[in-house]
C-alpha cells in the first residue's frame, strides 16, 4: 500500500491529490498528529486483506479545525471525516472504509462491467 507525506503542502492540496487517487478504489488522509496513524494504518491494511481496493494513504497538513482528522474518498469524493481521531479509532476507520467501498466503489464498478 502506497504512503504518500504531503504534510508540506496545503490541505486543499491534499484533498486534491486524494480525490484524484481515489479515482474507481478508496484513499485514507490523516491530517496532524501522528497518534492515530497506527490505528489507521492497522484498519487500511485489514481493509486490503478484506479486500477493499484502498489505493493508499496520504499525511497530510495539520487542519485548523480538530488535532487530528482523517479523511476518507471514494472514486474521487470525499465520503466521511473523523474529527479529532484517537488512536481507538480503528473499527470507525474500517467502517468508514467499507462503507466507501460498498456505496460508491462497488456500485460503479458493477455498472461499468454491464
Amino acid at each position: 500500500m502506497p504512503i504518500r507525506d504531503e504534510r508540506a503542502i496545503s490541505v486543499e492540496g491534499t484533498q486534491l491529490i486524494a480525490a484524484m487517487l481515489s479515482k474507481d478504489a478508496l484513499v485514507l488522509v490523516i491530517y496532524g498528529d501522528s497518534n492515530p496513524s497506527s490505528s489507521a494504518m492497522t484498519a487500511a491494511g485489514e481493509s486490503i486483506a478484506a479486500g477493499y481496493p484502498l489505493r493508499g494513504v496520504i499525511y497530510g497538513p495539520t487542519r485548523h479545525d480538530a488535532r487530528v482528522v482523517v479523511e476518507f474518498y471514494a472514486d474521487s469524493q470525499l465520503t466521511a471525516t473523523l474529527l479529532n481521531a484517537d488512536a481507538q479509532d480503528k473499527a470507525s476507520i474500517r467502517t468508514e472504509i467499507a462503507r466507501g467501498y460498498d456505496e460508491v466503489v462497488g456500485p460503479r464498478r458493477r455498472a461499468a462491467q454491464r
